[in-house]
């Protein structure tokens, strides 16, 4: 089954539309963040750490460890591994191999819209470069999706991530930020903080425009 995503529609740099985009919310719940959490990112990996202990909402057993991996045969992993807690990563299903996969922007994590891997393992380097994952690049953030139920209801979040590849060894995971609604309710993967900014920035032009043009009559 390969992921249909969401087809999105371009904003014009109106003052609601930077609103919406700036301080995305859902309607009943309240969107956590890591930052809320007093938590910070990490990364695994070459110049970084062996592996990581990843507790999503700061509460309880960790979601899920992302460690360095050496097998028997010498190849290097970086991988995600016991998952806690019915955690389960959005991968894209193509040729019967499961990729966890980087999402577009304004995509809405639910289980109506994306397939979660169903095993307690997902693969995410493998000697250094790209193993199993799908829209994910070297050295260039991406966003990733997930579910988990730390209490008795499904929880869906994303997380920003950055993968970085270095050929025989182990390359770099990231974890720069992630968030989860805290209701149940579907999450939405934020629009680029630039997109955000640059429509921003096109607002506040035309308004300078419109002042510049007033006095100038």
């Amino acid at each position: 089954m390969k992921i249909v995503f969401p087809t999105t529609t371009k904003h014009t740099a109106s003052i609601g539309t930077i609103t919406s985009l700036l301080a995305a919310s859902s309607a009943t719940g309240t969107i956590i963040t890591n930052t809320d959490l007093g938590l910070s990112g990490f990364k695994v990996g070459d110049g970084g750490l062996s592996s990581m202990a990843w507790n999503i909402d700061n509460s309880g057993a960790a979601e899920l460890l992302v460690e360095t991996f050496t097998c028997t045969c010498g190849s290097k992993f970086i991988d995600l591994y016991n998952f806690q807690n019915d955690f389960k990563v959005l991968v894209n299903d193509t040729n019967s191999a499961s990729y966890v996969v980087g999402l577009p922007k304004s995509v809405t994590v639910s289980n109506s819209l994306l397939a979660f891997t169903g095993s307690s393992f997902a693969g995410i380097l493998i000697s250094g470069s790209l193993g199993y994952v799908s829209n994910i690049f070297d050295g260039m953030p991406a966003y990733i999706g997930f579910k988990f139920n730390p209490l008795g209801t499904e929880l869906f979040g994303w997380a920003r991530i950055r993968l970085t590849e270095s050929p025989g060894n182990f390359g770099t995971f990231e974890v720069l930020e992630w968030a989860y609604d805290d209701s149940g309710d579907p999450i939405h993967v934020p629009e680029p903080a630039t997109t955000a900014l640059g429509l921003a920035g096109l607002a506040m032009g035309a308004a300078g425009l419109r002042r510049w043009r007033k006095r100038r009559a």
